[in-house]
């Protein structure tokens, strides 16, 4: 077994919105590669930015400086960690002192079992190392980490600045979560809290298989238990004694004739052959004894490494869902490393370790995923349809009470018209043969000639689902959503832990709802505006949503599966 020192961090202290000119981040980047790790590490960075300027988007250019910070210290492949975090830091600074900000900022790396930090403006460094707590305060520095050690990182006003002593609850006996927890209930009863970045980390030694052991893994299903070879063992032995026998009689009789004296005679000539039998024999014995013995051994330690492995596994997912709440994407790496490397342990001596395993894991997701579980009913209300529809011989078609109107002729610039929307009197075609979507200002008299609503070419040949509130939504295959707005696109990312968005194929919002929903075949992900996660919507009973209409005010899903109309309370 092979030992390696796993950094668990513990964002504690950052609000993601600048309030009073003041903007504070936790910053966790680990290496891109394995290669880029062994020469600069994982870095973790706090930061408090303020700004007199009230206009600046604060945290937009704060998040960029800190981006680039990242990009530069992991790109410079020329000098020692020391050298390259002290020149990225520097650069940083300059560029943010050039932007009018103040900054206050700690950084580490973690390369193996050392820690090199880099602090400046008031920010500083706490390292637990045994009984005492090292304090680091501006310039470059470099420790020893040890096992079970603690770190935190702090930045935040000067006017502001906390003192060694009230950090020692982080260093405390109890667990670092249980620590966290208390300090940030704390620090949030204060009156300016978003003015502080904090952020601890724990060391802890883990065994994990070496290079020979992790090929074990990979090709052993564990299956055998030593006792089942040893039980054979005594049957072998009788089996090699009746053989024994069995030769010894067959060559009297072939041998015998009616003379006793020329009986005696043979009976001397078999002790020859007879010896050659009994030394093939015996060593054929010991030979299969030799190889039980070897077999035995080999699973044994194999038994002993998928006993370790399932150790593990329970840990990963205890500690998964004791960080749901503060960090849940270290969460679900946890939980991630669990689901794979219980898939590595087989065979019917663990079968029953495995399921209960497997079901930990499945509820520790669920959990993770914030999942609530519905249960749709069939209902007879008719599925609302929009009152604009598109074919190619009429054009964008609209029904109202006289009947239908013709809204816009067919145009031949049009290709491969999949969808029709209609926002604030204007008409939108999303057209993926031409890459394009068509928007007709609507006027006084009818509509506008067709204006390219992009600003820049795109490729629309994957785009699956699109939706508008005042910008527009698009989802590709894989379940990468684009955000835009005025035809260009927004710096728009969904975050925080949630399933796989691979397997989504609808996307819904309008203007007067405050969440973005993604569809996948009986669930549904519930996202904020800003593309944060906030739960998982599981529909039970349904084999495929082909439509769905959210209406927020009243709490109601209507869902179309197949022939179909189903009803469900939006929680």
């Amino acid at each position: 077994m092979d030992k390696i020192l796993e950094v668990t961090p513990y964002p504690v202290a950052a609000e993601a919105e600048t309030r009073d000119g003041f903007y504070s981040r936790v910053f966790l980047a680990p290496a891109p590669n394995d290669e880029v790790r062994s020469l600069r590490g994982n870095l973790f960075l706090t930061a408090t930015f303020h700004s007199f300027n009230q206009s600046q988007d604060l945290a937009g250019l704060a998040d960029q400086f800190l981006s680039g910070l990242v990009k530069d210290y992991f790109e410079k492949t020329v000098g020692t960690i020391n050298e390259v975090l002290e020149e990225t830091v520097a650069a940083f600074l300059l560029k943010a002192q050039n932007a009018g900000f103040r900054v206050s900022l700690a950084a580490v790396s973690v390369w193996g079992e050392v820690l090199i930090a880099k602090s400046l403006t008031g920010a500083k460094v706490f390292l637990q190392e045994k009984d005492e707590i090292l304090e680091f305060g501006e310039g470059v520095h470099q420790e020893a980490i040890g096992n079970q050690g603690r770190l935190v990182l702090i930045s935040g006003p000067q006017e502001e600045e906390i003192k060694k002593e009230e950090l020692k609850i982080f260093f405390e006996p109890s667990s670092l979560l249980e620590n966290a927890a208390k300090f940030k209930e704390a620090l949030w009863q204060s009156s300016n809290p978003c003015r502080l970045a904090l952020l601890a980390l724990a060391f802890n030694e883990h065994e994990v298989p070496g290079e020979e052991e992790k090929i074990e893994i990979a090709d052993s299903s564990f299956e055998l238990k030593p006792k089942i070879w040893a039980k054979f063992l005594p049957f072998l032995k009788g089996l090699f004694l009746k053989l024994q026998e069995t030769i010894k009689i067959f060559w009297l009789k072939k041998k015998a004739p009616e003379q006793p004296e020329i009986y005696l005679k043979d009976h001397q000539s078999f002790g020859k052959r007879g010896k050659v039998f009994l030394a093939l024999g015996l060593a054929g014995f010991l030979l299969l004894s030799i190889l039980v013995s070897s077999k035995i051994n080999e699973n044994s330690q194999k038994n002993k490494l998928a006993k370790s492995i399932l150790q593990t596994i329970s840990q990963n997912i205890e500690e998964g869902k004791s960080l749901a709440s503060l960090n849940s994407e270290r969460a679900g790496e946890l939980l991630d490393q669990a689901r794979l490397d219980l898939g590595k342990v087989k065979g019917a001596s663990y079968t029953k370790e495995v399921q209960t395993l497997q079901g930990n894991l499945d509820k520790a997701y669920q959990d993770l995923y914030k999942t609530v579980i519905l249960n749709p009913s069939v209902t007879q209300k008719a599925y609302p349809q929009s009152p604009l529809s598109f074919d190619t011989r009429n054009g964008v078609v609209k029904e109202t009470t006289d009947g239908n109107v013709v809204l816009i002729k067919p145009d031949t610039n049009w290709q491969k018209i999949i969808d029709v929307k209609e926002y604030l009197g204007n008409v939108y075609l999303l057209d993926l043969g031409a890459s394009k979507i068509w928007k007709y200002l609507g006027l006084g008299s009818g509509f506008s000639n067709a204006l390219s609503y992009f600003k820049d070419p795109q490729d629309l040949g994957n785009v699956l689902d699109w939706a508008i509130d005042g910008s527009v939504y698009l989802l590709r295959s894989g379940g990468r959503v684009e955000q835009y707005l005025a035809g260009k696109p927004e710096s728009f990312a969904l975050n925080g832990f949630y399933p796989s968005l691979e397997k989504a194929h609808l996307i819904y919002t309008s203007a007067d709802m405050d969440n973005l929903y993604l569809v996948f075949d009986n669930s549904i992900l519930v996202f904020g505006k800003d593309g944060s996660y906030k739960k998982q919507l599981l529909l039970q009973g349904l084999q495929k949503i082909d439509a769905i209409q959210i209406d927020e005010k009243k709490n109601e899903i209507l869902l179309k599966d197949g022939n179909k109309i189903y009803q469900v309370v939006l929680p």
